[in-house]
């Protein structure tokens, strides 16, 4: 038998509900021995349910009660003289809510558990009411935080319906709850509809004002304000009217589909974090399977979570430059709460690489005369536990999340911190995730080095992106494309699974090249996906796809000139640009930069943050590169040095000055390029880069071009050398701290600097 006590409550045999009339408290008392599995005194129970009436009137209800349950349960339920209690556990969805919850299984949001005996009304039992209140609240609380996890979950996936679904029972559970109005309202707003997200937040502001005499908080307030002030969709002139082509393109941003399991997998790691341990998750998968949209969609996820997000990201071009993406994410990291309680000792080590940590704690002490502990030669040794430090602070106040998304372009000084770090806080609550795409280094680079050693880092979870399957791809086109007919966009799915094979980046190009050439469009009234005659009849059935490069390589053509010649700088930089260079490298103003950079943005090629912008993914860029010239290539190259150094008190931070070096050697600047080589040569070994310091001299002898400039890079080489205790070929000291802590084996992560003595 089953008994069901959420929402409308029955008891069932099998299938079948029993139709056996079974009185109010006949039900009550069945409820009460299954949820309280053992045995009780008749005495207790009379008093539970008839406790207001006399002891003979509630012992002979108590008798009558009993007797209905044993003709319907028989011998399931065991009596005696002075006892009740159930032979046998009963199955019920209380109960097996508890299993769900005990196991984080997300059914558990499949019973009613609000619903929790509301139906059942009695008279004079304030024993049981009072049980019924303290159980209720024991199940809601898990109930609440399953439901919440879900609802952010499902935003940050993006898909929007469940979203909203999830959204509205939070809020019909929490109506006063202004985290469950701002995503219920932020959801409408996302789906297009302003006017209900509108008036969802003034039902929710006038609510609270009513109950509680206050204004919803400022962050809600301020979505409500964004949403009035987006523009409302124009009314279409005709009942069809069809938007093709580039100009009406959609956004495709659709809901994370085919990608349960990874998410799966990234929950488990946030569930130990939260639970106070350490875990690491890498994401790995072809180039274009979704690695760094799974990340984005978590990252979102945790700060809605309350957790304390360090992002960052490694670039092709940044390969030479030392520490690169780990300074992104410790820059991150001086301004996240609880970054003040590091020692200001270890914060001043911090500061030896990030000058930018001096201008958040100005009262730092000088590095130069720090204790020997810290300050010990060569600089920078006590930088990985300094860092570790800040991390530690910073996860004493709130769970720590550090994305690193492109780890194979990872330079190798930032390797060997990472492996440090991961070890090193292996048992603080620090969640590492990274993604690697599979086959873009050589086995002997530094992240395959460092790969192969977080193998035995504990609680890794590796995680590997599959294809998407066909269901998936018709999934994801009927949600991007707001499909309502149930067989709707199943020839198209079909097609476009078989040409992409499942390569989420792909798909999305194929579509992006479909509405491009106009044989895909959206229905102004519906915004649902429509195609045109010249997609009818069998023309999916004939080889009319391009393939991915070829897909982007259309789009990219159909270009404006100067969109053309904007998208030529950001694919050669290789790294996010700042509108000042580009303004430089074309002769524009910066906001015009900025306007046509967002026009870019809004055709999916290029993606801004922080007022910079990159190419949305490395086959755009790649596939940019290969059209141009050789000339025009090296021309670009010399532009963007020489803005590199004009631009450079108009970006937030001053560039690398590898980074002039880079391209002023490829753009024929040879004299430019062995000044800032030197240079980049002193900032890495401010780092410790020992690696990379002598790396830079070889670029600045190989661009030496008279006898003077020979002599100072071969100065420069010998001086490098005896501060890294390379000065002979067989003696090989050790690169910092990191290195003498990590062990021998893992020496050689970032590249022997022996190599170049």
């Amino acid at each position: 038998m089953y008994l069901k006590l959420c929402g409308s409550i029955a008891l069932y045999s099998g299938e079948q509900r029993v139709e056996v009339a079974i009185a109010a408290k006949s039900l009550a008392l069945l409820a009460f021995l299954t949820l309280e599995f053992g045995t009780h005194s008749r005495d207790e129970l009379s008093s539970l349910l008839w406790g207001e009436s006399t002891n003979d009137k509630a012992r002979a209800s108590l008798r009558q009660a009993l007797k209905q349950l044993k003709d319907v349960l028989g011998e399931r339920l065991a009596l005696d003289r002075s006892s009740a209690a159930l032979a046998t556990p009963l199955d019920c969805d209380v109960l097996q809510f508890g299993q769900y919850a005990r196991g984080d299984d997300s059914r558990m949001l499949d019973v009613d558990i609000p619903r929790f005996l509301t139906g059942l009304s009695l008279r004079d039992a304030p024993a049981f009411d009072e049980w019924v209140e303290r159980q209720r609240a024991v199940l809601l609380r898990p109930f609440r935080r399953a439901l919440t996890t879900a609802a952010r979950a499902a935003h940050a996936q993006r898909d929007w319906p469940h979203a909203l679904s999830l959204s509205t029972r939070w809020q019909s559970l929490d109506p006063l709850s202004d985290d469950a109005a701002h995503l219920q309202i932020d959801v409408l707003h996302r789906m297009g509809d302003r006017d209900n997200a509108l008036a969802a937040y003034r039902a929710y502001a006038a609510a609270r004002q009513h109950e509680t005499g206050q204004l919803p908080g400022l962050a809600l307030r301020e979505l409500a304000l964004r949403i009035e002030h987006t523009p409302a969709r124009p009314t279409p002139v005709a009942p069809r009217t069809i938007a093709a082509g580039h100009a009406l393109m959609p956004s495709f941003e659709g809901p994370l589909v085919g990608r349960e399991q990874p998410w799966a997998s990234l929950m488990r790691g946030w569930q130990a974090v939260a639970e106070g341990a350490g875990a690491l998750v890498l994401v790995t998968g072809e180039q274009g399977s979704g690695k760094s949209r799974l990340l984005l969609d978590f990252a979102q996820f945790v700060v809605s979570q309350e957790a304390t997000l360090l992002r960052g990201r490694a670039y092709e071009a940044g390969v030479d430059r030392p520490f690169g993406p780990m300074l992104d994410i410790i820059r991150g990291a001086i301004d996240a709460p609880g970054a003040a309680g590091t020692d200001e000792m270890w914060l001043a080590e911090v500061a030896r690489v990030l000058p930018d940590t001096r201008r958040k704690f100005p009262s730092l002490p000088d590095a130069s005369r720090l204790p020997t502990a810290f300050g010990s030669p060569p600089p920078g040794s006590a930088l990985p536990e300094a860092v570790a430090q800040l991390f530690i602070a910073i996860a004493e106040e709130s769970p720590l999340v550090i994305v690193l998304d492109d780890l194979h372009w990872c330079d190798g000084d930032s390797c060997q911190l990472m492996l440090f770090l991961v070890q090193r806080l292996a048992d603080a609550p620090v969640l590492w995730c990274f993604t690697k795409a599979l086959g873009a280094t050589d086995r002997d680079a530094p992240v395959a080095r460092l790969t192969r050693a977080l193998r035995a880092v504990p609680n890794v979870i590796r995680v590997s992106l599959e294809p998407l399957t066909h269901d998936d791809v018709w999934r994801l086109i009927r949600s991007l494309g707001r499909v309502t007919h149930p067989d709707g966009a199943r020839r198209l799915a079909s097609r476009v699974h078989e040409v992409a094979a499942g390569n989420p980046l792909y798909v999305i190009e194929l579509l992006k090249s479909l509405f491009a050439r106009e044989w895909l469009a959206v229905d102004q009234r519906t915004q649902e996906w429509i195609h045109s005659d010249t997609m009818s009849g069998e023309l999916l059935a004939t080889e009319v796809f391009p393939d991915l490069r070829a897909a982007v390589a259309e789009r990219v053509a159909a270009l404006p000139d100067e969109q053309h010649a904007l998208l030529l700088t950001i694919a050669t930089a290789g790294s996010p640009c700042h509108t000042s260079l580009l303004s430089f490298v074309h002769g524009i103003s910066r906001l015009r930069a900025a306007h046509v950079c967002d026009a870019l943005v809004e055709r999916r090629l290029v993606m801004e943050a922080d007022g910079h912008y990159v190419c949305v993914n490395g086959i755009i860029g790649h596939v940019v590169l290969e059209a141009m010239g050789t000339s025009r290539r090296r021309e670009v190259h010399r532009m963007i040095a020489m803005a590199l150094t004009e631009s450079a008190a108009s970006v937030r931070r001053a560039p690398e000055p590898g980074a002039i070096a880079r391209h002023a050697e490829a753009g024929g600047e040879a004299a430019m390029a062995h000044e800032y080589a030197l240079l980049a040569s002193d900032a890495s070994a401010a780092k410790s880069a020992w690696a990379d310091a002598l790396g830079w001299l070889d670029l600045a002898s190989a661009c030496a071009s008279t006898a003077d400039e020979r002599k100072a890079a071969d100065q420069a080489t010998a001086n490098m050398l005896a501060m890294a205790g390379l000065s002979s070929p067989q003696r090989q000291a050790p690169i910092s701290r990191a290195t003498r802590i990590i062990g021998a084996d893992d020496v050689d992560l970032s590249g022997s600097a022996a190599q170049y003595a």
